[in-house]
C-alpha cells in the first residue's frame, strides 16, 4: 500500500504501509518539518495553546485531543506536544510508536504553524 500524497496521514494506514513506503512518506514529511531548533509562539489574540504530553505510542488519544482542539476548530488555537511520542506503547496497539510518531510527524508538515512537536527524552537525533 503506497503512502498517501495528502497530509496529515491517517492513521489506520500506516500500519498497512510496507517499509518503502514508510520511507517514502518520510522523504515527504520531512522537508515540510519546521527547520528552527528553538519553539517561537508569536502571540496570537484570541487563540489556545493545548499541551499535550508523553503520548507513547497511544496514537488513538493523541489523535481523539487533536481532532476534538485542532483540526475541528476553525482558527488560530495551537497544539503544543511534548515529546515521548514513542515507547511504553499502550497494550493493544501494535506498531503504536511508528504510526505516533508518523502521524505527529505529518500533522506538523501540514499545520506548521498550529501543531508543534518537542522532542522528548524518548527521542534520539
Amino acid at each position: 500500500m503506497r503512502p498517501p500524497n495528502d497530509l496529515p496521514l491517517d492513521p489506520l494506514s500506516i500500519p498497512a504501509l510496507a517499509e518503502t513506503d514508510v520511507l517514502e512518506a518520510l522523504d515527504r514529511i520531512l522537508p515540510a518539518l519546521p527547520g528552527r531548533a528553538l519553539l517561537d509562539l508569536p502571540e496570537v489574540p484570541g487563540a489556545r495553546a493545548w499541551v499535550l504530553g508523553d503520548t507513547h505510542g497511544d496514537w488513538p488519544t493523541a489523535k481523539a485531543l487533536l481532532d476534538e482542539r485542532i483540526l475541528r476548530r476553525e482558527g488560530r488555537d495551537r497544539a503544543i506536544l511534548l515529546g515521548d511520542y514513542v515507547d511504553r506503547t499502550p497494550a493493544g496497539l501494535p506498531q503504536g510508536s511508528l504510526v505516533n510518531a508518523l502521524y505527529l510527524l505529518s500533522l506538523n508538515a501540514a499545520l506548521p504553524g498550529r501543531v508543534h512537536l518537542l522532542r522528548g527524552n524518548h527521542e534520539t537525533q
